[in-house]
């Protein structure tokens, strides 16, 4: 049986190598907060209201649009995670139509590596004690708020020939992987990319700016993208309103 050192909260599914790579006691509090920030923070960007005020199988929701969303967070040393039960959980809540026809994955990226060692500090592991260092420490930190149709999701799940594993209740379950390369071959080279995927570039809609925002006390100031499906209730609303941007996105300069 797999052992707690094996699982993925360690550097390379394995033992820390040095001080700063691994994770210490509190750790499950901390990567708790750092999902419950990457919520909020989608919440104040994308509107919708939080899980916690639904019994509904997302993070967010909104019901004007008809569509749930899923928030993962991942520092820029490593890739996002999904399980795949989850994603098939999501996927048949979509075909059936209920609670919502749509669903969106949303993906922050946080800086995670200083200039002392050549760039190998793990700021994460050194500088959050506590869960409640983590509100700063990625007030300061978050690189980027990606938001995916979850047909590209399911698109690179198909792709992905080795999928890999992470621990779950005591186990180790399947999971796909998507690396940050994927958000800037999608900035850079959209319909060859959705091309490689076997998707129609012509049905989805693109938009990416960079937001700049006040967020609980910090000015942040992040990449912000978008893949969305095409359909009647998108192509209505510019961007900026069919997100939160208009009001989350002033120009408020980062600090």
């Amino acid at each position: 049986m797999m052992n707690r050192s094996d699982s993925l909260l360690f550097e390379n599914g394995g033992k820390k190598r040095r001080k700063g790579f691994g994770w210490r006691k509190g750790t499950d509090q901390n990567v708790k907060a750092l999902g419950n920030f990457a919520e909020r923070l989608a919440q104040h960007v994308l509107g919708g209201v939080r899980s916690e005020e639904l019994d509904r199988d997302c993070d967010l929701a909104r019901d004007d649009l008809d569509v749930g969303m899923e928030s993962k967070a991942g520092s820029n040393r490593d890739s996002v995670k999904l399980r795949v039960n989850q994603l098939d959980s999501h996927l048949a809540l979509v075909r059936s139509g209920f609670p919502y026809s749509r669903y969106w994955y949303v993906f922050l990226k946080y800086r995670n590596a200083g200039p002392r060692n050549g760039g190998q500090k793990r700021l994460f592991q050194e500088m959050v004690r506590t869960e409640k260092d983590v509100p700063e420490f990625l007030g300061r930190n978050t690189a980027g708020l990606y938001v995916l149709d979850i047909s590209l999701v399911e698109a690179v799940r198909v792709k992905q020939e080795d999928l890999v594993r992470v621990w779950l209740n005591n186990r180790m379950s399947p999971a796909v992987r998507v690396g940050w390369r994927f958000f800037d071959q999608l900035r850079d080279a959209r319909d060859e990319t959705l091309t490689t995927l076997e998707l129609q570039p012509a049905d989805y809609r693109f938009f990416s700016q960079t937001v700049r925002t006040r967020f609980e006390g910090h000015g942040m100031e992040f990449e912000f993208l978008s893949v969305l499906r095409r359909d009647a209730t998108v192509r209505r609303r510019s961007e900026v309103r069919l997100f939160n941007l208009g009001r989350a996105a002033a120009l408020v300069p980062a600090v």
